[in-house]
């Protein structure tokens, strides 16, 4: 009896978290604009692909009237342990941020890219979506 209470108090525990990591409000800490893409520093984004998708359908007109006007490539970072020098890891330097901190670790989130038909494409970790001008999404094989 003991190990079923403490099984469901993990199951609960874990449920708990994940829904609170998949929607607990995401912050923007910077932008950063070169031609047309657009670099996105976040403190997080929700866990699963599909709240991140969601997350970026629901926000996008207020972000890119807020910090950029149709970039066609967007990639958020995860601002990790803030800004950085340039050092011997893989880091992502930023022209409009004088040195030495100027750099962030590469740690994608998300991509968003606009297709030449219209369609927006996802990249999330090794999987890739489609949204379709009719708001069809699917995953790309």
């Amino acid at each position: 009896m003991k190990k079923r209470y403490i099984l469901f108090s993990f199951i609960i525990i874990v449920v708990g978290l994940f829904f609170y990591l998949e929607y607990k409000e995401v912050n923007v800490i910077d932008t950063h604009r070169s031609g047309d893409s657009l670099a996105i520093i976040v403190d997080h984004l929700p866990l699963s692909e599909s709240g991140k998708i969601d997350w970026w359908l629901k926000n996008k007109s207020r972000i890119l009237s807020q910090y950029a006007d149709n970039p066609v490539y967007i990639t958020f970072f995860a601002f990790g342990d803030g800004y950085q020098e340039l050092g011997k890891k893989d880091r992502l330097c930023f022209n409009d941020i004088n040195p030495p901190k100027n750099c962030i670790d590469k740690n994608i989130l998300m991509s968003v890219s606009r297709m030449r038909n219209g369609d927006l494409r996802f990249g999330i970790d090794y999987s890739a979506y489609v949204r379709t001008k009719n708001g069809e999404i699917t995953k790309v094989k």
